[in-house]
């Protein structure tokens, strides 16, 4: 059996080393978490175009009162026009609580969360819910294909 010259070693330690940190949960999820996260800032800083963008351009969401918005631009429409109904200041305040597969380019993320009002301090019991998002990678690029929002009733269990 020949061995391996330590440079070669070395180099085969750090392949297996990359190779395992790449195949990592959080290495997987990163992506998947970090649209979440382009979403929720976009919203916060008001702007309604740039959390449309995480979406494929036929992709759904379904707000919080069952309302079904399909494509981009009405996704855009729709966050804007919520955002008059909204007190000003309103942030989106939500906490991913799991990232799974159902396949190596479809993701579902869960989040815990809601809408949080200028002048509460966390969100409130009546706009917590449960946000579910589905995204599917094309080309090396995560988009959304669905967001759903779900209110959690006062007294849900989960």
């Amino acid at each position: 059996m020949k061995l391996l010259s330590r440079p070669m070693a070395v180099l085969a330690l750090l392949a297996l080393a990359l190779t395992a940190i790449a195949g990592s949960p959080r290495a997987t999820e990163a992506p998947i978490r970090a649209l979440f996260t382009q979403m929720t800032e976009a919203w916060n800083r008001g702007d309604t175009a740039g959390v449309a963008a995480v979406f494929k351009q036929d992709g759904i969401m379904i707000a919080g009162d069952g309302t079904r918005v399909a494509t981009r631009t009405s996704i855009e429409r729709y966050l804007a026009d919520l955002r008059t109904k909204l007190p000003k200041g309103t942030t989106f305040n939500a906490t991913p609580s799991s990232v799974d597969f159902a396949k190596a380019d479809v993701a579902i993320l869960t989040a815990e969360g809601g809408f949080q009002r200028p002048d509460e301090a966390t969100v409130s019991a009546a706009q917590r819910g449960i946000q579910t998002l589905v995204a599917v990678r094309e080309g090396g690029v995560w988009r959304a294909v669905l967001f759903q929002r779900t209110r959690l009733s006062a007294n849900a269990s989960r």
